[in-house]
Parts: C-alpha cells; structure tokens; sequence
C-alpha cells in the first residue's frame, strides 16, 4: 500500500502516524497470555487512531484487567472508586437517594476517609452524608467535585432512627470546610486492633494494599513490608490466636506480598507446600514461578493458625484474591471464611511493558493459580457469608465492635459448628 500525492509517495507519513499502533501488536504478541487468541487480521485503516483506545480494542473480552498509561500524564492507576492516591480530599463515598423517603434528593455516604486527609482533619466521618457542595445539592453531575480541588465547603447531615416511629431523620446539620485536595498516602495498615473476645485474643487488620512500600513516591522502598512484619510480632506477643483480616479496600498488590501474609497466618505444618503458581503461556515458561509457604518470612512471628476471617467486597483485587484463594486450597473453604461482598475477580497477573511511544501497557501475562493448579474465579470469589454494609443505617467506624462486617465475622468466628 502507497500513499501517493501528485505523484509523490507518502508511505513514510502512514509508517509515522500508526508505527507505535503497530508496536502495540507486537508486544502484546511478544507478552499477552492470550495472543494466540487475538485478532490481528487487521487492514491498513485500523491502525488509525489513538494509542490508548487501540490498545483496548486489541484485548479479548473475557480481558477484565490489562490496562495502559500514557507515560506523560500523571494518574492513579489504583484508584478505588472516589478515592485517589495523587490528588484527593482523602474519602470514598456512595451516591444515594434520601434514605429518610421523604424528598428525591441525592446524598453522598461517605465510606472511607483515610487518616490525616484533608477529609480527616476536617472532621468528615465514615457514615456522614453530605447533602450540599457549596450552595449546589449533591447530585451525580457534580459529586466528583467531593474527589479533588480547592477548599470545599460542604453541608454533612447525620441520620437517626426513632425506634418507637419506626421512621428515619435527619437529626442535625453541620458545615465542614476542606481544604485544597493534595497527594494521599492511603498507609495500608488503615487499622490495626487487639482484644479479647469470649476468651481469645482477636487481631483486627484492615490492609488496603498489600505493596512493600509507597511506590507513588519510592520505588525501592520496603516500608510497609517491614511495617507488617512489626505488626505481626507484635500479635505474637500479644499472644493473639484469632485473625480478621478486611481487605474490602485492598485493590493491589505483589505476589510477594501475599505469600508473606499468607505465611503468617497459614498452620506451620504447611511450611514448605506451594502456595501459589504464577503460569505465563508455553513459549514464555521460563518465566513461570512457584511461590511456597515460607516461615522464614515471619522471624519466628508467624500465628500458626488453623482458621481466618476475611471481609471482602468488590474492591477486593487481585493480590488479595489470589492469596484468599490459595489459602482456601491450602486450609480448606471451611476455615478460610468469607464475610461481605463477592470479590473483584482478577484470577490473573499484569506487568508492565515499556512502548518507546510514550506509554506502557500492563498486559495479562499469566494465570495465579493455587497449588492445585486451579484460578477458576473470572466472576469474584464468593463469600460464605454475604452481607452488604449499604444496607445498613449507622454505618460505624472501621475497628469498632459495633462496625455491621466485624461483628458479622465475630459472630461467626465464634459460632462455628453451632447449629
């Protein structure tokens, strides 16, 4: 094919203008798990456009996760719904209609706000509503303005029940003032509680990451891995023989992570089994790795337990699925106990590869497996026992024995066997 003008050829410019579309093929043949699946009868027209929309129209539709950046913009790649790490006010929320029933007016119910946010410091707490951005009521055409920006001046109403009407108000009104939106380093170990409880000493551990460091500032850091070693020793002194782990919020992380986790919490009698498999096409097996339970991770601090509470929701991402799943082949679905929403899904693995055109694409390189070889959860890993916190009234803060998911995980902790 040519491009001619007044006789003069013009392939150079076609070449030009689609030549990083046509290196997106090649690495996606050269890395993605499924490119012997992919569509690539391709005429000269479709290599038009932009890199981003190309990359995605390259994917398989059973492809929920691999994704592209372009490497001049700065983003979030692991944003959770409202919430972002580089530049927000630091809280996640739902868009609702009036729970009271008695107008048609939308409401934000904050979920999340993480601590030391500008959110946090403002006073803004989990089950707040916020009725009013400025003079503007809430509504899904300006409530991403609760996302990032300059100091915001918002209306937060607080809802009660009247037990004797049976009926829901609005109890009072408060102005909260935030301020500018700003970098949010979201510290995974958002809580971490010790107590005791119908006679045995209970952690309580919500990770919303299970990353070795801040990566958005350092990649080379390990600080939030050696944070979860100091915080697992600090169980064993304790003496702590049962464990909630709530990754709700946990939407990332490494393998190597995971397996660490798990190595803390897994009986020692599996030290030394597999525990997950990372498996990449035949031509790309060299790759392919077996990570192991491993008791040399811990120091001595592992809690050698023979069953684990897991809170999880739609958040719930990849690491954190592939370490609940491993764990169940590895403890047995019995002990390996699900409280919450289903799981995201992500039964596979991404990595990064460089474009020289200004982007890098995060394929689907592999499959995660357990020890039995098995990753056969594309739709989310089903909880044992569902339960869903928006249809709650109060929702309480994370770590309080009155919070609707840690009192179900307590109660069924604690009420195993019984009929």
């Amino acid at each position: 094919m040519t491009f001619v003008s007044c006789g003069e050829d013009r392939t150079y410019q076609y070449d030009e203008i689609t030549r990083g579309n046509h290196r997106i093929v090649e690495l996606l043949q050269e890395y993605y798990l499924w490119a012997d699946e992919m569509d690539t009868d391709i005429d000269w027209k479709g290599y038009f456009g932009n890199g981003d929309a190309f990359f995605k129209k390259m994917l398989l539709d059973k492809d929920d996760w691999s994704y592209c950046t372009i490497d001049s913009v700065v983003e979030d790649k692991f944003a959770r719904g409202y919430f972002n790490h580089l530049n927000s006010y630091g809280m996640d929320f739902d868009v609702i209609a009036d729970p009271t029933s008695t107008t048609s007016r939308s409401f934000a119910r904050v979920l999340y706000v993480a601590t030391g946010s500008e959110a946090d410091k403002a006073g803004v707490k989990r089950g707040d509503f916020i009725s009013f951005i400025g003079d503007a009521r809430v509504s899904s055409g300006n409530v991403k303005k609760l996302v990032s920006g300059d100091t915001l001046n918002l209306t937060v109403n607080h809802l009660e029940y009247d037990v004797e009407e049976e009926i829901l108000f609005w109890a009072d009104t408060v102005d909260v003032v935030i301020g500018k939106s700003g970098y949010m380093e979201d510290y995974p170990y958002f809580v971490n509680e010790v107590f005791d409880y119908q006679s045995r000493r209970v952690a309580y551990l919500m990770d919303t990451r299970l990353i070795r460091g801040p990566y958005e500032t350092d990649s080379s850091s390990v600080k939030y891995r050696d944070d979860m070693d100091a915080i697992f020793a600090s169980y064993k002194t304790l003496g702590v023989n049962e464990l909630i782990v709530d990754l709700r919020f946990c939407n990332h992380g490494e393998m190597d992570m995971a397996q660490r986790l798990a190595s803390y919490i897994a009986s020692s009698r599996h030290n030394g089994e597999v525990f997950a498999t990372t498996t990449w096409r035949d031509d790309l097996s060299s790759n392919n790795t077996i990570y192991k339970y491993d008791l040399s991770l811990t120091n001595g601090n592992a809690l050698d337990l023979d069953r684990v509470v897991f809170i999880t929701g739609g958040y719930t991402t990849g690491s954190a699925e592939w370490m609940i799943h491993s764990l169940q082949h590895t403890m047995g679905k019995e002990n390996v106990i699900l409280i919450g929403e289903w799981t995201a899904g992500q039964n596979v693995m991404t990595a990064p590869v460089a474009t020289d055109f200004h982007m890098t694409l995060y394929p689907v390189v592999a499959n995660v497996c357990d020890a039995s070889g098995d990753n056969d959860y594309p739709k989310g890993i089903e909880p044992t026992f569902l339960n869903n916190e928006s249809s709650y009234v109060y929702l309480y803060e994370y770590g309080s024995l009155d919070e609707i998911l840690l009192l179900d995980a307590l109660y069924t902790l604690f009420n195993l066997g019984e009929e």
